[in-house]
């Protein structure tokens, strides 16, 4: 009967069924009050929810954008450090160049399982119209002084006309990267 109106309604609340407004018209009057204020509830806590996956979102973002951002610097430093090695260094400075290498990777490690964790639950990054030589311009940022520590020349050979094309940027070149970094670390 009535009693069971604010009985379901806070069952739809527990089973976290938001969207469902709850029935407020029992036909009695302090029903009807603890109804309305169950709606209220149920409204109130699905606008907190909805702000806070969105807060969580954009924080999301924010930090695979940053860790995205650290990434190519940190490429350029492991390998100019790299190159580093290669030369005839004293002890000392074998040791310095050494330590920078070892540290960058470690911090390229951090990185990597930072923007891992940072893209878990993200649906997708906006997508934007780019052309292809913005993203090969980067990719050269972060492979030359990689390829260059280990005696490589790293040449795109593509086509003149190349379309723009309409991708997630960070996470095209993130992948990118990753899979240009293994092929120069594994030839």
């Amino acid at each position: 009967g009535k009693l069971g109106l604010v009985e379901r309604s806070s069952e739809q609340i527990a089973a976290q069924d938001l969207d469902t407004p709850i029935a407020t018209s029992a036909g009695i009057k302090e029903f009807d009050h603890v109804l309305q204020s169950m709606d209220n509830m149920r409204s109130a806590l699905k606008d907190t929810l909805i702000k806070q996956w969105e807060s969580e979102q954009q924080r999301k973002q924010e930090i695979a954008a940053l860790a995205h951002d650290i990434k190519t610097p940190l490429t350029i430093i492991n390998g100019n450090a790299a190159l580093l090695l290669e030369d005839t260094l004293n002890k000392e400075q074998t040791r310095l160049a050494s330590s920078i290498h070892s540290a960058g990777t470690r911090a390229q490690q951090y990185v990597g399982a930072l923007q891992q964790v940072a893209n878990i639950d993200i649906a997708t990054d906006e997508l934007e119209r780019v052309p292809v030589n913005a993203i090969l311009d980067e990719l050269d940022a972060a492979l030359k002084p990689l390829a260059q520590g280990k005696s490589l020349d790293l040449k795109h050979i593509y086509g003149e006309n190349l379309q723009d094309i309409k991708v997630s940027v960070s996470m095209l070149t993130r992948a990118l990267i990753n899979i240009g970094e293994n092929a120069v670390q594994h030839t």
